[in-house]
């Protein structure tokens, strides 16, 4: 019964030395549910950045531009070199290589084996992939290393 008593006391101390304790503020901005879940103009919801944005993706995103950036090491350089900190990287950039990681690992037609002017996706991937393992092997940024190995595991 002492035991119960004495529990009960430092519980309730605990509680009032909380109750007294100065309260920080948390320094991420999306701590609180409510601010998280509240599109702005500087971070508005990804579907509506999108559809704000469909020609730009579109462009962006084509055949063309998508194996320009894998037509040599630099292209592909050049492209994950603009991968920055974290949540820093302009989304259109995060679109394109998340593109490129796609078309990279297409299947290969069955008559690819004739069209000789053409790089096939075997050779894009393998620029691509040597690429993501150059970038992902820089010093720097953890985040930068995480998402490059992330591309790399989708190209397995």
């Amino acid at each position: 019964m002492k035991t119960a008593f004495f529990a009960a006391a430092a519980i309730a101390a605990a509680a009032a030395f909380a109750a007294e304790a100065p309260k920080q503020a948390d320094p991420n901005p999306f701590a609180s549910y409510d601010t998280a879940m509240k599109s702005t103009t500087e971070n508005p919801f990804a579907v509506e950045w999108s559809r704000q944005n469909d020609a730009k993706i579109a462009a962006a995103t084509s055949e063309a531009a998508l194996a320009a950036f894998v037509s040599d090491a630099s292209a592909a350089d050049a492209l994950l070199a603009r991968i920055g900190a974290a949540y820093s990287t302009d989304p259109l950039v995060m679109t394109q290589i998340a593109a490129v990681t796609q078309y990279v690992m297409r299947p290969e037609p069955w008559w690819s084996f004739a069209t000789f002017w053409e790089p096939s996706a075997s050779s894009q991937r393998a620029t691509w992939v040597a690429a993501l393992r150059r970038r992902a092997a820089m010093p720097g940024d953890a985040y930068v290393k995480t998402f490059c190995e992330q591309q790399l595991y989708l190209c397995r």
